[in-house]
């Protein structure tokens, strides 16, 4: 520098990448002063690489290594170009370069489009409208790029009912056929029709005979036990309207054969209740027995007289059930009923070789009896069920129940107690198992 002052000058020296550097200059006249000075390097922090994204749990990679979740700062990285990787679930990768610096940081901001896959809408009627997550898309049928993931399509059309429900879309390069199926305000979809049979299927599986429930519309069922008393047992039962089922039913025991219909009426008000009522007529016949002179008749004295004795029996009875149902493996039910009976049994009740009255009597007997009894029944299977009654009798015994086993002129009177085992058989279209769950 020329024209300076003679004296002490103070001399500072800068520069962007170094430090500050002052010294003091002393000038005299006439003279050159020389003055070295030394700038030190600043020493800068190394740069980081910081990543945003526009999405959550979108992941970061730097230089092909996983940095985790953004955002992300990443700051013991070397000074140069650097390769950066942002991916999300049904979001396009987002890929892009930056470099760093001692002091210099690099920042990206990633903006992940929104990931397609090819889609075609279709429906079962013109003029519908396709609508996705609420937002009218367009005319069906209609196709073009939807968003990967969980949206609600929903198809409408004017006089039918609108069809929704939420579908999953993933990546694709093959178009997906969704069609659709409206039908009329007073119709059921088909996932509703099959979601009734389903229940219908499941009241099928669950059936019992004995239950205060009656049988669904169009099952058919047959009953076989074993017992005494009666000692064989067959009835066909059928469900005829949503409360009502009819039955008809063969009863024997050798002695008397008996027919029966029957009507029960029930309600379900709880998965696990129902209560009905059963209202049963019947009547039977047996073999014509025959009677000699000689024949003992009760209370004293003979037949005197060659005879012949019919025996037929009418009956009819009124039942009011309670049920308790275990899902589908079966049900416990108890009932109590009124009974009358009209047996036309000419015999002794303890004695089938004395006449209950002399010939020419009237020896019909007529009872009304109280009835108390109850039923287990189990499900084996969607076809058969196996099932236990007992019963229990209040009232005078049945003349023509009575003696049965024992030899002709020693017996007993009629048990009162009767029970039975036996299966039911399910005849229908029946669903396997695996298609109820």
């Amino acid at each position: 520098m020329e024209d300076l002052a003679p004296g002490e000058h103070l001399v500072e020296a800068t520069h962007d990448d170094y430090q500050e550097a002052t010294a003091v200059a002393s000038v005299e006249a006439g003279k050159q002063a020389v003055l070295q000075l030394r700038l030190a390097p600043i020493e800068r922090a190394p740069g980081r690489v910081i990543v945003n994204a526009d999405v959550a749990k979108a992941r970061v990679f730097v230089d092909n290594e996983d940095q985790g979740e953004a955002p992300v700062v990443v700051s013991e990285i070397p000074a140069g170009t650097h390769a950066i990787r942002v991916i999300a679930p049904g979001r396009q990768e987002f890929r892009t370069t930056c470099n760093t610096a001692p002091g210099q940081d690099c920042e990206i901001n990633a903006v992940l489009a929104v990931e397609g896959t090819p889609v075609r809408i279709e429906a079962n009627i013109s003029g519908a409208q396709f609508y996705l997550n609420d937002d009218l898309i367009g005319p069906v049928p209609w196709e073009g790029e939807l968003p990967i993931g969980s949206h609600r399509f929903e198809i409408r059309a004017e006089d039918y009912r609108p069809h929704s429900e939420v579908i999953a879309l993933r990546s694709s390069d093959e178009v997906r056929v969704l069609s659709f199926t409206l039908v009329g305000f007073d119709q059921l979809t088909p996932e509703e029709e099959r979601a009734l049979e389903r229940e219908r299927q499941i009241a099928i599986r669950s059936a019992t005979s004995h239950s205060a429930a009656v049988l669904p519309s169009d099952l058919a069922i047959l009953d076989i036990g074993l017992g005494y008393l009666p000692m064989a047992h067959m009835k066909l039962g059928v469900g005829i309207m949503k409360y009502l089922e009819a039955g008809f039913a063969f009863h024997t025991m050798g002695r008397l054969n008996q027919f029966e219909l029957s009507a029960k009426a029930g309600v379900q008000p709880l998965k696990q209740l129902s209560v009905g009522g059963r209202l049963t007529l019947g009547g039977g016949l047996g073999p014509k027995r025959a009677s000699e002179p000689d024949t003992p008749v009760l209370g004293g004295g003979v037949a005197g007289a060659e005879g012949e004795h019919k025996t037929n029996s009418f009956y009819l009875g009124l039942d009011a059930i309670g049920t308790i149902h275990f899902n589908r493996a079966g049900a416990v039910s108890l009932w109590v009923a009124m009974d009358y009976h009209s047996d036309r049994w000419d015999w002794a009740g303890d004695n089938r070789s004395m006449l209950h009255a002399p010939l020419g009597e009237e020896a019909r007997q007529n009872l009304v009896r109280g009835r108390i009894g109850g039923a287990l029944e189990f499900t084996l299977n969607k076809r058969l069920n196996i099932w236990g009654t007992f019963e229990g009798v209040l009232g005078k015994e049945r003349r023509i129940y009575g003696n049965v086993f024992l030899k002709p002129d020693k017996g007993r009177f009629d048990p009162q107690i009767y029970t039975m085992l036996g299966i039911t058989l399910k005849f229908g279209s029946l669903w396997d198992e695996e298609e109820l769950e």
